[in-house]
């Protein structure tokens, strides 16, 4: 094999993994030409295509992951909802509210922020359960209590103003 001087490393073309388009680009570039594709095939004389399967198809299967979006997030990060006390006092302090749809308190036994989720009629807000036992002695008197609500009330919030269901575009979805 023969030796490579310094000269040489410098010479020799590099490959700049920024350079490349990302895989979101790819898949994106995927779907437009597999639908145009079908577009522009649909318009042939004598075509087998037919538009309303291919509209259809991209219509539900975003709306699908979207609705088992929260399911998926339950069961990645193992938020489990608890008959405990610390779920007591924190679903008493979200239905003094006076939220609507209440949303459903699910902890983790790991360390876990507090996080808001859901679709348009599944609510959830989780807590690791450091966290949430937190939050719990807060809102008994333990800790500055307006502190306490405030961090309870930022994720209750996001839910009413419904950033949880418009935010699911900001997700990828998955095709199949």
């Amino acid at each position: 094999m023969p030796e490579v001087s310094v000269e040489d490393r410098h010479l020799t073309p590099k490959l700049n993994v920024l350079a490349l388009p990302s895989h979101t680009a790819i898949l994106f570039a995927l779907i437009a030409l597999v639908v145009l594709g079908a577009a522009l095939a649909s318009l042939l004389p004598h075509s087998g295509l037919w538009w309303p399967p291919i509209v259809i198809g991209l219509t539900l299967l975003p709306l699908r992951a979207f609705l088992q979006r929260p399911d998926q997030v339950i069961r990645r990060q193992g938020l489990i909802h608890y008959d405990d006390e610390t779920t007591a006092v924190i679903e008493e302090e979200l239905a003094s509210f006076g939220v609507e749809q209440r949303p459903t308190v699910l902890i983790a036994d790991k360390p876990l922020g507090a996080r808001a989720f859901g679709t348009f009629r599944r609510h959830y807000i989780s807590f690791g359960r450091s966290l949430a036992q937190g939050i719990a002695e807060g809102l008994r008197g333990g800790l500055n209590g307006s502190v306490t609500v405030y961090v309870l009330s930022w994720p209750t919030n996001w839910l009413i103003s419904s950033t949880a269901t418009s935010g699911w575009c900001g997700f990828p979805m998955p095709c199949c």
